[in-house]
């Protein structure tokens, strides 16, 4: 049996903060609409499904090399070294959105034609003069805002990509991925951390619980 420890007064989440199910549908067509001719909103793609479908940290998805993507296994994951996650405790993240791992695919195979090797960073620039550069964090922040800008300007100003972690994990218990599994996805120390999030998401009915869902 495990037992939750009650959360600690400091580890409150604001849930505003977190997308809505609405809200990453919104911007999941928006942007995958324009990534078909526009490369920079592919990029927007990669980046936002790296937060709110995978959970890393701006740090972890700056940090993410090409070859720790695995995506043709039957257990399509990320590896997420010692060096740039927090606490130094490396880790496996599974892939748990087929769409996701569909885009992250096609994204791959490109970065592979512009010649990028094995420990080139996954998710870069393709700015002319920049190709293949690896995003600091401030751009990457930037980027996730510049994603959501179709939920409007107040809205995206305000959301960050540690609220598309924070959407990750309560997503997930939402959709009851086994909450032990949502604590090594997401890094956490504890599983007293992870329950944290449990009931926060919002699935479009207005109200946090929905027990009609199968």
């Amino acid at each position: 049996m495990v037992n939750f420890a009650a959360s600690s007064t400091s580890w409150n989440i604001n849930q505003s903060k977190g997308l809505s199910q609405a809200e990453i549908d919104r911007i999941v067509a928006d942007l995958s609409f324009k990534a078909q001719s526009n490369v920079q909103d592919q990029v927007k793609l990669v980046l936002f499904r790296l937060s709110v479908y995978c959970g890393l940290r701006a740090t972890e998805l700056c940090g993410l090399n090409l070859d720790e993507v695995n995506l043709e296994s039957d257990f399509p994951h990320l590896l997420i070294r010692s060096e740039t996650a927090k606490g130094g405790k490396a880790r496996e993240v599974p892939i748990l959105s087929i769409a996701t791992v569909m885009d992250f695919r096609t994204w791959k195979a490109l970065r592979i034609a512009q010649g990028a090797t094995n420990v080139a960073p996954f998710l870069c620039s393709v700015g002319s003069g920049t190709l293949g550069h690896r995003f600091s964090r401030q751009g990457a922040r930037n980027r996730f805002k510049a994603a959501c800008k179709c939920l409007g300007q107040e809205r995206a100003a305000g959301l960050t990509i540690h609220d598309g972690r924070h959407t990750c994990a309560s997503m997930s218990l939402h959709k009851r991925v086994p909450i032990a599994l949502v604590r090594d996805m997401l890094g956490h120390s504890s599983i007293a951390i992870t329950n944290t999030y449990t009931g926060l998401f919002r699935d479009g009915k207005g109200m946090v619980y929905n027990l009609d869902l199968a």
